[in-house]
């Protein structure tokens, strides 16, 4: 992928999961131009599904973030394998030339609470950790 900042007014593709068996657990999905959103305070089971519209400077707001994060540069994978259960997560974003597709189970990369963060302030201030 090139090396370019996210273009265009939102990506193409934006997928992001994490959660667990024990715990809550959040699904975010871009369909068309809005997110579906989906919770469960346990075991994926998600019994809250809302679709969010999000507003142009919201949008440009978090292409900004995602570079500065350098989310680009992630790993494909992090896994810390002496915890059996834990928390799973994937991230999956196109936007213009960039992507990026990382998972991890029970590990991240250093910056995924801001990355939470910033997702967060996409969702309207929904819970997304």
């Amino acid at each position: 992928m090139s090396s370019a900042p996210a273009s265009g007014p939102f990506p193409t593709i934006l997928k992001a999961d994490v959660g667990g068996y024990m715990g809550s657990s959040f699904t975010v999905q871009l369909r068309a131009t809005s997110l579906h959103y989906a919770s469960s305070a346990h075991a994926r089971e998600f019994d809250h599904h809302e679709t969010i519209s999000v507003a142009a400077a919201t949008w440009t707001r978090f292409a900004a973030r995602l570079d500065e994060l350098e989310v680009w540069q992630w790993a494909d994978s992090y896994e810390d394998e002496g915890v059996l259960d834990g928390t799973s997560w994937e991230v999956v974003i196109e936007w213009g030339e960039r992507g990026i597709r990382s998972s991890g189970f029970n590990a991240y990369p250093a910056n995924w609470e801001v990355f939470c963060s910033a997702m967060e302030q996409l969702l309207g201030g929904r819970a997304f950790r």
